[in-house]
């Protein structure tokens, strides 16, 4: 299953890769593709992108020392860190409807 990044992300190519499969949505940091792999439920992830595109808090996403702090407990603990500037592009591409469920799963 193809991964998908925000277009609004750096010439680096460093951002929030995300990616629909098997019923579920799967967060990783693009620098790091071999590492931690967040997977949360299809609702999780609406609920998830509304909030972000909404610049509401998530209980599960904070500001930490180096950046953004991504914590999840569906397939036990994983935390996915992002710098600000990866974080930025992600959350311009929710706004932009980049990461909605319906083209994520289009994606697929």
């Amino acid at each position: 299953m193809t991964w998908r990044k925000s277009s609004f992300s750096d010439s680096a190519n460093s951002c929030v890769d995300v990616r629909h499969i098997g019923g579920k949505v799967q967060v990783r940091n693009s620098n790091d593709p071999g590492g931690p792999v967040l997977t949360l439920t299809e609702a999780y992830w609406e609920w998830v992108i509304e909030r972000v595109a909404a610049g509401e808090a998530v209980s599960t996403i904070s500001r930490a020392e180096k950046g953004i702090h991504w914590l999840n407990a569906l397939d036990g603990w994983v935390v996915v860190d992002f710098t600000e500037q990866e974080w930025a592009a992600f959350v311009a591409g929710a706004v932009a409807g980049e990461f909605d469920l319906d083209r994520l799963m289009g994606a697929a």
